[in-house]
């Protein structure tokens, strides 16, 4: 989620029914945005 400087965002997730577990995925392509920077 991204909102421009000077506009709120409010963001809100639910979860409901008798098994709640996350099923994501993260894009290939912006997997470089996840590891730790190399010095």
């Amino acid at each position: 989620m991204v909102a421009p400087h000077g506009y709120s965002l409010y963001y809100l997730n639910v979860m409901a029914g008798p098994s709640r577990a996350w099923a994501f995925r993260n894009d290939p392509v912006h997997e470089w945005m996840l590891r730790p920077p190399s010095d």
